[in-house]
């Protein structure tokens, strides 16, 4: 899995605020003193990851939390479908038979919002 994209959202901003808040506070260690002469505790550090859970939920602690997945290309019937046209339409292009296209049978055009024409006969 590759990860490339940070969540964009207000929440998202301040979650990821607190876990650099937490990130700073574990490498520093308990009992040492922040640029804001806050002593690191166990409470501070409960304090953050509670603030954290309340946030985005237990998920927020993971460490790939606010990472985005890369997209795969998808295995569902529609998708393949979607792909070979496409890569038909390509070949076409490339051997310059652009011109030929599939025709879509038009649908009836219905006379009311709920019934078509041939459903009043």
């Amino acid at each position: 899995m590759q990860y490339n994209n940070y969540v964009l959202s207000t929440k998202g901003m301040l979650i990821a605020w607190y876990r650099s808040q937490l990130k700073k506070f574990l490498k520093l260690g308990i009992g040492k003193i922040t640029e804001n002469n806050v002593v690191v505790g166990d409470k501070l550090l409960s304090a953050t990851r509670k603030r954290i859970i309340q946030l985005g939920g237990k998920a927020a602690l993971h460490p790939n939390w606010g990472l985005v997945k890369e997209r795969k290309s998808s295995s569902k019937p529609s998708a393949v479908r979607v792909r070979k046209f496409r890569d038909r339409q390509a070949k076409l292009k490339e051997s310059g038979h652009e011109h030929i296209t599939t025709t879509v049978k038009p649908r009836s055009k219905s006379n009311s919002a709920f019934r078509h024409e041939r459903d009043k006969a």
